[in-house]
């Protein structure tokens, strides 16, 4: 996933935000009683540049807004070229009558957007301007899923505990049955799986993470890493550490937690030292992890998790610069467990979960300026055919489809696998 550089997008943007056709001179002081031209629009609630063409009379967005934007009730305010005070008189026809509009903000005027338009008379009264609004909307939801059923899941006994990992390609549904055995489900197109029962231990699969090309958990007051490559072999280790979670590989290091800091090792031996104290605040319970990229090149770590109630997130790059940028006490970042971070459409995404009502969710919040403040994507809630669920594992295919597997909801296990297309990628 490349993020954009948005301190960069957002300069770019004001500066684009009202584009008019004019060859006007627009650092010139001199006035002019005679212009009646509108220089900028501006829509409340609507953060895109809108285009005044002079030529055509029209006033137009560039893209499409969002399908489903609201355009029958906004307030509109309109800026003039260097008039002096009070400026232009404005005018608007929105059901076949001209009424005075004060073009003031104190006024809080709304109106339907979708069949407006404006009339505007110079300061000296003579000359007259009249522009038609051309709003345009997406027709179709462009930003959700088409949804495809793949495969069931088949589990041998009834599942006790589970969590689904992409290893190398690899999709991987661990799972313990109530009878105690371990067993893995691997496909590698989400089709086709392949059951393989697993060493008996007492693996605690919430603590599961991809370090490397290997799967890693801990197994009582052991660390089990599973190799995919060689039929699921598990090698035991020592937590000499004492690691409390599982985060991701980062870099040339795989990352954990421990109880008085944040703990790296390189190489296959699992053998992890410290590499700097657990910051006050950071999430200790409800973890979920994502790694992805930032910019065109830079890989970073995105971990979010609950403490005393309050969900946060944070990134870490491989140089161990940990930053907490979201906190749901004031960026929209809801409180959930058993969520799960995902990249989906160029943003980070949380998907499903439980809330602190004990309510399993069909929700996707999203962020689209890398995790700073979020907002619930009802483009992309699950539909009824997954429903509510939590614990599901979210995979990015390499052909840019999203693979969903499995998950936990009110009534036990879910077992369905489903290829996620997006309704405007035609390439798909």
């Amino acid at each position: 996933m490349k993020f954009k550089s948005y301190l960069l997008l957002s300069s770019a943007l004001l500066g684009l935000v009202n584009v008019s056709c004019s060859d006007k001179d627009d650092d010139s002081n001199e006035y002019s009683n005679t212009d009646s031209r509108i220089r900028s629009v501006h829509i409340s609630g609507l953060n895109v540049p809108f285009v005044v063409n002079d030529f055509e009379h029209i006033i137009y967005n560039y893209d499409s807004l969002t399908y489903g934007t609201d355009i029958s009730h906004r307030m509109i305010y309109f800026a003039d070229y260097d008039v002096k005070s009070p400026g232009l008189t404005y005018l608007i026809n929105e059901n076949g009558d001209w009424k005075l509009y004060s073009n003031r903000t104190a006024d809080s005027a709304y109106f339907d957007l979708r069949n407006l338009e404006i009339r505007t008379i110079s300061l000296d009264q003579n000359n007259r301007s009249i522009y038609k609004l051309d709003i345009r909307v997406h027709k179709n939801d462009v930003n959700s899923f088409n949804w495809i059923k793949l495969s069931d899941l088949s589990f041998n006994g009834e599942v006790a505990s589970f969590k689904n990992v992409e290893v190398n390609g690899v999709y991987c549904c661990f799972y313990t049955n109530k009878d105690g055995n371990s067993y893995v489900l691997s496909s590698t197109d989400a089709k086709k799986w392949t059951s393989k029962q697993l060493d008996k231990q007492s693996f605690d699969w919430n603590s599961l993470a991809v370090f490397g090309n290997k799967a890693v958990a801990f197994a009582g007051e052991k660390i089990a890493t599973i190799d995919t490559d060689k039929d699921f072999a598990v090698t035991l280790t020592d937590n000499k550490a004492g690691l409390k979670s599982l985060l991701f590989s980062l870099g040339d290091k795989c990352w954990a937690v421990g109880k008085d800091g944040f703990y790296t090792c390189s190489g296959e031996n699992m053998d992890f030292e410290k590499a700097f104290e657990v910051p006050s605040g950071f999430p200790t319970e409800n973890i979920t992890t994502l790694v992805t990229l930032s910019g065109s090149r830079t890989r970073v770590g995105y971990i979010y998790g609950t403490d005393n109630g309050v969900a946060s997130v944070w990134v870490l790059d491989k140089s161990s610069n940990l930053i907490k940028i979201s906190s749901s006490s004031n960026t929209g970042l809801p409180v959930l467990s058993k969520s799960v971070l995902v990249n989906i459409d160029d943003e980070i995404s949380l998907l499903g979960g439980v809330n602190d009502k004990n309510e399993y969710m069909n929700t996707c919040y999203s962020s689209s300026n890398a995790g700073l403040t979020w907002s619930l994507n009802w483009h992309k809630e699950l539909p009824s055919e997954i429903g509510r669920v939590a614990n599901v594992g979210a995979f990015v295919a390499s052909d840019g489809k999203l693979i969903f597997v499995a998950g936990e909801t009110a009534d036990g296990v879910a077992t369905g696998v489903w290829n996620g297309v997006l309704k405007g990628d035609s390439k798909k």
